[in-house]
């Protein structure tokens, strides 16, 4: 979320600079500048309280935002026209959620055959 957000002009291509300046081009009138990008860092990144559509607030936990221009002060970079990639090893979660899995249909089955044990021996005993 942009703060203030940064209005582009109908029909305008845009384009992010390494720095977070926004320009736009419209027709063939040369690029300009519309805006600058900043990011935000916390003192307390995991004090940062989860909202809606992928997005975090501050909170006191946290501490308040300190903006500064990509690159600098451990902001991180800003990469226009590419994608970011998931950090996340889709096969080695798959794999550790099928081995959870089977450890718990393991444990299920051990609760059930102790269960099944219990009713034996409290019929013998009645």
């Amino acid at each position: 979320m942009l703060v203030p957000p940064i209005t582009v002009p109908a029909g305008a291509q845009v384009s992010i600079a390494p720095d977070g300046t926004v320009s736009a081009q419209v027709g063939d009138a040369p690029p300009e500048p519309i805006g600058q990008i900043e990011l935000a860092t916390f003192n307390n990144p995991e004090g940062l309280a989860l909202a809606e559509n992928g997005l975090a607030t501050a909170t006191p936990a946290s501490g308040p935002p300190i903006l500064n221009p990509p690159g600098a002060g451990g902001a991180g970079r800003l990469v226009s026209g590419h994608l970011e990639g998931s950090n996340v090893d889709m096969a080695a979660e798959i794999i550790a959620q099928k081995f959870e899995t089977r450890i718990y249909a393991a444990n299920a089955a051990v609760v059930r055959t102790a269960d099944e044990m219990n009713r034996e021996i409290i019929d013998l005993l009645a």
